[in-house]
This record gives C-alpha cells, structure tokens and sequence, in this order.
C-alpha cells in the first residue's frame, strides 16, 4: 500500500517538476506554480485525513481490490505530505 502512495505522489512531483522546465519559464510564473503546489500538499494531507482518496489513483484501485488502509499507513503519507 505504502508503494501505491509512493507512486502516486511521485507522479504528482514528476508533473510539477515537468512544469517548472522550459525556455518560457519565468521566476514569477514559477513562484505562482510552486505557491500552488503547496497548496495542493495541503489538500492532499486534508483530504487522505478525511478518507478522501481522489488525488491518489494507485491507492484507490488497491481499495477496489479489497485491500484496506490501515491508520499506521495514513498517520505515514499524512506526515509526508506535511
């Protein structure tokens, strides 16, 4: 399960890095970019308190699988994502 949250949250950084390359990059659309993605961590850590899995596709197809999430599992992404 760990993995699963692993790879969904690499994928989130790999994408945000992929945003903040190229040749028509500025600081300050950066700036905005970066501000935005501490916003969404914040989210995340709010929404995995809540049972709220949307922004984690890996974990989600685990769960319709018939594996749970246990507390030791999300108290770990949770610190994580702070």
């Amino acid at each position: 399960m760990y993995l699963a949250y692993l790879a969904d949250i690499s994928g989130k950084f790999n994408e945000f890095n992929l945003q903040l390359q190229g040749f028509d990059k500025n600081i300050f659309n950066s700036t905005q970019k970066i501000k935005a993605f501490y916003k969404k961590l914040s989210l995340w850590k709010n929404s995995l308190a809540s049972n709220n899995l949307t922004a984690f596709s890996c974990l989600i197809e685990l769960i319709s699988e018939g594996y749970l999430i246990s507390r030791n599992l999300k108290s770990i992404c949770h610190s994580h994502l702070a």
